[in-house]
């Protein structure tokens, strides 16, 4: 039964609400904005072994960034691919790896998941909380893709500093991230 608490429109319009604000970041902003991002995100994540990352829409963070900041050499990129109405983890070596995929995103070329576990998520959203509560785009991918790993990886949210909220609609299905980066 769905939470009696959260209104279906409510989800809606704050969806329409980020996407409008999102789009109104000019390009410069953006890339501002992402360097912070993935400066953080480096420092972060020194001594990782295993990362999920996501490639970005054009008014996302652009995490592409990380593919030049000082992320340890070894460590294991993996980036998600939508094969049948779920996602599923690929190992990627170069960013030229990735193609047009599903819903106009870049994904995997190669069609070998990973069965690996990564120590951090990279997750994307529309907006988050400071406590981890989570608004996605509304497919349920990334619930249903996090709800797998349970505590076994480290989830960190990635917006801009608009996108933090103080509140937002949840369903019982919807899952939180363990922490947000944000600038």
């Amino acid at each position: 039964m769905a939470n009696p608490a959260v209104d279906f429109h409510l989800k809606t319009e704050v969806r329409a609400f980020m996407r409008e604000r999102l789009s109104q970041l000019d390009s410069a902003e953006r890339r501002k904005r992402s360097l912070d991002i993935c400066f953080q995100l480096a420092v972060r994540l020194q001594k990782a072994k295993s990362l999920a990352l996501f490639a970005p829409r054009s008014t996302e963070p652009d995490l592409d960034l990380l593919w030049h900041n000082r992320l340890p050499t070894d460590l294991l990129r993996l980036y998600p691919r939508c094969i049948d109405n779920s996602l599923q983890l690929c190992p990627v070596s170069r960013i030229d790896q990735l193609q047009l995929g599903a819903f106009g995103l870049r994904e995997p070329l190669a069609l070998e998941s990973s069965l690996i576990t990564p120590e951090f998520i990279l997750v994307p959203g529309l907006g988050f909380t400071s406590d981890g509560k989570r608004l996605g785009n509304g497919c349920g991918f990334y619930d249903r893709f996090l709800s797998t790993f349970a505590k076994a990886s480290k989830k960190i949210g990635v917006c801009f500093d608009f996108q933090l909220v103080k509140e937002l609609p949840q369903d019982p299905h919807d899952v939180p991230v363990d922490d947000v980066i944000f600038a």
